[in-house]
């Protein structure tokens, strides 16, 4: 299984045995103020789609003033989701606009679903 991360490997391929960062994960820099907000508005699928294959398993980038990260590694997904979930709290502020939205899910839930 794959869990092992490193900015340090090949565009942010995920390898090993424990996941950390060595630092911050390569990614579109985005723009002063507003980071990708512009380029994840025009096309979402779009945006993470050529983040994906531009930076690899693990891209960064901004999204206004806060970080985000996005895995593209069922490995890694699942690393997050599941097994070290508790150490991934999701910004509160950002959240409650998404689960006005989304609703209960596996994408807004903390925590036991």
């Amino acid at each position: 299984m794959v869990t092992h991360v490193s900015s340090n490997s090949s565009a942010g391929k995920a390898s090993g045995s424990q996941a950390h960062w060595d630092a911050d994960p390569p990614g579109p820099k985005g723009l002063p103020f507003l980071g990708s907000l512009p380029d994840l508005g025009r096309d979402v699928l779009g945006f993470f789609t050529q983040c994906a294959r531009q930076y690899g398993d693990i891209a960064s980038f901004r999204l206004a003033a806060w970080p985000a990260v996005l895995l593209s590694h069922p490995d890694l997904v699942e690393y997050v989701l599941v097994r070290n979930h508790q150490n991934f709290i999701k910004h509160r502020f950002f959240w409650r606009h998404v689960d006005a939205i989304f609703g209960q899910g596996l994408l807004t839930s903390e925590g036991d679903f």
